[in-house]
């Protein structure tokens, strides 16, 4: 359970996120300073730049810290676990990633508009989103050297990046329904938990938006991966399947 210090720093944090959004949309990005925000949280820029760099990472939610995941988790994935299957593990690292942010659906399209509304914001996601990949090549380069997947670095890393824009349109609502990997369970099948999974298993034939978690909308991203990876898409077609 979160300390009573560490329930503090979030909802300071959330102050001023939903302060910095809601100005923007009021004023546009060029209208708002810091200090616009700090007034409405009730604190000094010094205060601020604790918390974010700029404005912009403010409107974006970006902390000053953005490392990936749990040290915990980073550590046990550069030592090649936690399951020793690389695209489940790297699965389970954007899923944590995902869990660490509380945004929920309608507060995720509403950034979402503000970031295509504001090209200064989309330039600092796009930038936020390079550095993450860049950190997450050098984490994957340490995994190589313990348990080589022959996979380079800079392809995993690119793909793990990739997974995760798309489990966030998935969980936002813009999957496609029908979709789903061979060997999932039938369309009126209840979701259920893997045995030493730490996702839930999803239903296929999801209706956009019905993802339970955005755990869920992971492991929906990551079966449509491997079923892209292994080539069943032609198996299928070669066998006449819907």
């Amino acid at each position: 359970m979160p300390t009573l210090r560490a329930r503090k720093k979030a909802a300071r944090h959330d102050a001023f996120v939903d302060a910095a959004r809601r100005l923007v949309r009021e004023r546009g990005l060029d209208g708002v300073t810091v200090e616009d925000v700090c007034d409405v949280v009730g604190v000094s820029p010094r205060t601020f730049f604790n918390y974010f760099a700029t404005k912009e990472d403010a409107v974006l939610g970006v902390p000053v810290d953005t490392a990936i995941g749990a040290p915990q988790t980073r550590e046990a994935f550069a030592a090649g676990g936690p399951t020793g299957d690389l695209l489940e593990d790297c699965g389970r690292l954007v899923a944590e990633i995902l869990a660490q942010d509380e945004e929920g659906r309608d507060e995720l399209a509403e950034l979402l508009e503000l970031v295509h509304s504001e090209p200064k914001l989309l330039v600092r996601h796009l930038a936020w989103m390079e550095t993450q990949r860049r950190a997450l090549q050098d984490l994957i380069t340490r995994r190589e050297e313990v348990r080589p997947s022959g996979v380079d670095p800079v392809v995993t890393a690119t793909t793990v990046v990739a997974m995760f824009r798309a489990a966030v349109l998935t969980w936002r609502g813009d999957a496609t329904p029908g979709h789903h990997a061979p060997g999932d369970p039938p369309p009126d099948a209840t979701p259920a938990t893997e045995a030493g999974s730490a996702v839930v298993r999803c239903a296929p034939h999801h209706a956009p938006g019905v993802f339970g978690s955005p755990e869920d909308a992971v492991t929906h991203v990551l079966a449509q991966v491997r079923r892209l990876a292994g080539g069943t898409i032609h198996q299928q077609e070669a066998q006449g399947a819907p």
